[in-house]
């Protein structure tokens, strides 16, 4: 069973969202979801955890030693297969083949800062490993955590794939296709009933049965989605 553990000040922001769907109901079956308040480790009046920022600052930090020994209790430090996450817009820019790694390993055990994030020396002496989901800042990192479980959950072979089953849609998603030139493509463009939808028609080549052009035609479409997607970020230059 792939397992992850939450360090937060936000608990009952868990499970949320991932206890909907295929994935809430795996929950349990085949990955496991531990939280704990890290407030519940601190031995300060009212339960505090965070304090003013050494030689001044906006905002708070969580304190070193509160959260040190939560981790010390709750995480396993020692174990290379359980990689400890911190949520930060300055960490390391998380993607498809991070989340193939994480989902290929026993789990994770993840750290949601708050206010101006967490003591410094925390992640030095740990040795965490800070991840970003993008290039804007949130009140919390719990929000970053329900995307990195997400990721990493429907990436596990039983969330899609029954026993005898062989029909895995991941294979065909985006970042899951690649080519030589481009590397990781951009999904293909798809389509559903009706047929016809305010005189838009769905391509003939899909209605077709032809799997063998249906197939060409998805690969050329997701290489054309990423070239354009590409020359999108990079101001319409050639790429």
């Amino acid at each position: 069973m792939w397992r992850t553990k939450i360090l937060t000040l936000n608990p009952e922001a868990f499970p949320g969202p991932l206890a909907h769907s295929v994935i809430g109901r795996g929950l349990s079956k085949w990955w496991n979801l531990e939280v704990k308040n890290i407030r519940d480790y601190s031995k300060l009046k009212h339960k505090k955890a965070d304090d003013t920022i050494y030689g001044g600052g906006n905002g708070m930090l969580i304190r070193a030693d509160v959260l040190g020994d939560a981790i010390d209790d709750f995480f396993e430090t020692d174990n290379p297969n359980k990689p400890i996450l911190y949520a930060s817009p300055r960490g390391i820019k998380f993607d498809q083949k991070m989340a193939l790694d994480f989902s290929q390993k026993q789990g994770i055990q993840l750290i949601s800062g708050k206010f101006e994030g967490i003591d410094e020396r925390v992640l030095q002496y740990y040795n965490i490993k800070e991840v970003s989901i993008g290039d804007y800042i949130l009140s919390s990192g719990d929000i970053p955590i329900l995307v990195i479980i997400n990721a990493c959950v429907r990436l596990l072979s039983d969330t899609f794939i029954t026993k005898g089953d062989n029909l895995n849609p991941l294979n065909e998603e985006s970042f899951s296709l690649f080519d030589q030139e481009l590397g990781a493509l951009l999904e293909y463009p798809q389509y559903t009933k009706p047929r016809i939808w305010r005189d838009l028609e769905v391509p003939k080549i899909f209605l077709s049965g032809h799997h063998k052009n249906i197939q060409d035609i998805r690969k050329i479409e997701a290489k054309r989605k990423t070239l354009l997607m590409k020359k999108k970020f990079n101001n319409n230059k050639d790429v």
